[in-house]
C-alpha cells in the first residue's frame, strides 16, 4: 500500500489531469450530445418520449428511429471503451521516462472480445464506485425504481441479475488472484473506501459544529464543505482506479511532473470546482413556497378504493392541492375513472374499459384496502370534486382501441370545466400531449416520464417524473423553460425529504397525510446540516452539473 501511495503522490498531477479531463469531457460534451441527439430522434420520428411501454411501438412503427437509437447507444459505448483504452495507455506512459504521445493513441487492443468484457465489467465497476463515492457523475448511475420493482416481480429476471453479479464477482476475484494482486487490490479498496467515509463524516460534523454562525455564513460554509466532499471523493475514486489499473498493467517509476502538467491540472480542477459550486449553490436553496401535494389516485394511506368517489370524499378532507385520477375511454365513447387497462385487480374480471359501455362499467363494484365502491363515470367524479372545491390532476390513459377523435371529444366536453376550475391534465403518451396542445393550447398538460433519459424542450406545461432517476439537471432545465416538475410516486419519508431537497414543484403520493407532516417538518427544522446529511446518507442528491 505504501508503494501505491508513493506512486500517487509522485504522479498526482498527471492522474488528476487525465481523469478529470475525461470526466469533464463526458459531462460537458459527450452525454449532453447523446441526450440532444436522442431527443431529436424522438421529435423527428414523432415518437412518445422514453417510456418502456412505447418500445414495441418504436420497433414496429418506426424501425429507422429504433435503428438510430441502437446506433447512438452503440457509438456511446464504443467511445467509452476507447476512452478506457486511452486511460490505460496514458497510465502506462506516465510511468515511463520518455512519455510517448504516439503510444497513448495506440488502440490495437480494441476488439470485439475486449469490448464485450468492457461492457460486462464496466457496468459492474461503475455501480460499485457509485455506492461509495459521492462524485457529481457517479451519483447518477442508478437503476430506476420502477425497473427494480418490475424485476422483483419476475423471478427469472432476478435470477439473471444475480447470476450476472456473482459470475462477474467470481471471475474478477479469480483473475486478480491469477495475477497475484488480489490481496493488495482488496487492501486498496478497503482503505480508500474507509478513508473516504471517515472524511465525509468529519466534514459533516464540522458543519454541525458550526451551527452557531449566522445563516448566510452557514450556507457559504455548507457549499464549501460539499465542494470539499465532492473533490475528496473524486480524488479518492481516481486514486483507487489509477492504482488498480497501475497494478494490472505496469510498471516502473517516473520523475517529477512538468510545468505543463501543473497548468492542465489547475485548469481541470478550476473547471470541476466551478461547476460543482454552481450546482451546490442551487442545492442549498430551502425555498419550497410553490410546492403542491397531490393525492395519487385520490387515496390517502389506503382510505378507500382508488379513483372512487367515496375515497375522494375522505381524501378531500385532508385538503390536498390536487387529487390525481385516471380516465379511460369506454366502448360507447364516454369516459370512466379507473387506472388499469382491465378489471382483474379491482373487480376480479377480465373485461376492459373499451369492451364495455359506461352504463355497464358504472354498475361494477370494485374493492381495495378492505373497502368497496362502484366505478365512477368521469362526469360523476367531476361533479363530486366541484362540490368539494377539490382541484384535479387528470391523467388520460390510452390504448390501441381508443377512437380516432376521442381527444377532440374530450376537449369539447370537458375543457371548459377544466379551465374554469384550474384543473391539470397529464398523460404517459406524448401524442396526447401534442394533440391536446394543438386542439386547445390553453390547457395545462403535463407529460409523464418513467425514466430520465431524454427531455422535450417544448409543448408540456410540465413533467411528472418517476422519482428514482429524477435529478437536479432535469429540474433545472425544465425550470429554464418555465416548466414545472412533479414527482411520482413518493411514499416514504426518506424519498419525500430527498425530493424537497431537489426542489421539485409537486409531490404525487399515496400517503398524503405523511407528506404534509414531512413538509411541515422540513420547513420547521430545515438546516444545512440536514441537507448535507441527505447528500451523504439518504440517497445522494443528484447534483450533476450537466446543462
Amino acid at each position: 500500500m505504501k508503494t501505491q501511495i508513493q506512486d500517487f503522490k509522485q504522479n498526482i498531477f498527471s492522474y488528476l489531469t487525465l481523469f478529470l479531463g475525461i470526466e469533464l469531457f463526458n459531462s460537458l460534451l459527450l452525454l449532453p450530445t447523446f441526450r440532444f441527439l436522442i431527443g431529436k430522434i424522438f421529435i423527428l420520428a414523432e415518437l412518445p418520449f422514453d417510456s418502456i411501454r412505447n418500445i414495441q411501438i418504436i420497433i414496429s412503427e418506426r424501425p429507422l428511429a429504433f435503428c438510430g437509437f441502437i446506433a447512438l447507444l452503440l457509438i456511446l459505448l464504443l467511445v467509452l471503451n476507447v476512452e478506457f483504452i486511452f486511460l490505460i495507455n496514458c497510465i502506462k506512459e506516465i510511468h515511463q521516462q520518455d512519455f510517448s504521445f504516439r503510444k497513448i493513441w495506440n488502440f490495437k487492443s480494441f476488439n470485439l472480445k475486449n469490448f464485450l468484457l468492457f461492457l460486462v465489467y464496466g457496468l459492474f465497476v461503475a455501480f460499485f464506485l457509485s455506492i461509495f463515492f459521492r462524485t457529481p457523475l457517479l451519483v447518477n448511475l442508478k437503476i430506476p425504481e420502477f425497473v427494480m420493482d418490475y424485476m422483483s416481480r419476475s423471478w427469472w429476471l432476478l435470477l439473471i441479475l444475480g447470476i450476472y453479479f456473482f459470475a462477474s464477482l467470481f471471475w474478477a476475484i479469480r483473475w486478480l488472484e491469477q495475477r497475484g494482486v488480489l490481496k493488495i487490490v482488496g487492501k486498496i479498496i478497503a482503505i480508500t473506501v474507509g478513508v473516504t467515509i471517515l472524511f465525509d463524516v468529519i466534514i459533516y460534523f464540522l458543519q454541525k459544529a458550526c451551527a452557531i454562525f449566522p445563516g448566510k455564513y452557514l450556507k457559504i460554509l455548507a457549499i464549501f464543505n460539499l465542494d470539499l466532499i465532492q473533490l475528496f471523493n473524486e480524488i479518492a475514486a481516481i486514486f483507487l482506479l489509477a492504482e488498480v489499473i497501475n497494478l494490472l498493467v505496469n510498471t516502473g517509476q517516473r520523475l517529477k511532473n512538468t510545468k505543463k502538467e501543473y497548468f492542465f491540472v489547475i485548469i481541470c480542477l478550476l473547471a470541476f470546482i466551478s461547476l460543482t459550486t454552481a450546482s451546490n449553490i442551487s442545492y442549498f436553496n430551502s425555498n419550497i413556497s410553490g410546492l403542491v401535494l397531490i393525492s395519487h389516485r385520490g387515496v390517502d394511506q389506503g382510505n378507500g378504493v382508488q379513483n372512487t368517489i367515496s375515497a375522494l370524499n375522505k381524501t378531500a378532507k385532508k385538503r390536498p392541492d390536487y387529487v390525481e385520477i385516471d380516465v379511460h375511454e369506454t366502448k360507447d365513447g364516454n369516459f370512466v375513472v379507473m387506472h388499469d387497462e382491465d378489471l382483474r385487480k379491482l373487480a376480479g374480471c377480465s373485461e376492459k374499459p373499451h369492451d364495455l359501455t359506461l352504463k355497464q362499467l358504472t354498475k361494477i363494484t370494485v374493492s381495495e384496502n378492505g373497502k368497496k365502491d362502484k366505478i365512477a363515470s368521469f362526469d360523476q367524479y367531476l361533479l363530486a370534486a366541484k362540490k368539494l372545491h377539490q382541484k384535479l390532476l387528470i391523467e388520460i390513459k390510452t390504448t390501441p382501441k381508443d377512437s380516432r377523435l376521442f381527444l377532440t371529444r374530450f376537449n369539447k366536453k370537458y375543457s371548459r370545466v377544466i379551465l374554469e376550475n384550474n384543473y391539470l391534465v397529464q398523460s404517459l403518451d406524448f401524442h396526447v400531449v401534442e394533440q391536446l396542445y394543438k386542439i386547445n393550447p390553453r390547457l395545462k398538460v403535463f407529460y409523464i416520464q418513467p425514466y430520465n433519459f431524454a427531455q422535450p424542450d417544448t409543448l408540456p406545461a410540465g413533467f411528472a417524473m418517476e422519482y428514482s432517476t429524477l435529478n437536479a439537471r432535469f429540474i433545472r432545465v425544465a425550470h429554464r423553460h418555465h416548466q414545472q416538475v412533479y414527482v411520482w410516486t413518493t411514499n416514504s419519508k426518506t424519498v419525500m425529504k430527498k425530493m424537497l431537497y431537489e426542489h421539485v414543484d409537486g409531490i404525487i403520493t399515496d400517503n398524503l397525510s405523511q407528506a404534509k407532516r414531512v413538509v411541515k417538518e422540513y420547513q420547521r427544522q430545515y438546516s444545512y446540516v440536514k441537507q448535507l446529511k441527505n447528500y451523504l446518507l439518504i440517497e445522494p442528491a443528484q447534483l450533476d452539473f450537466l446543462v
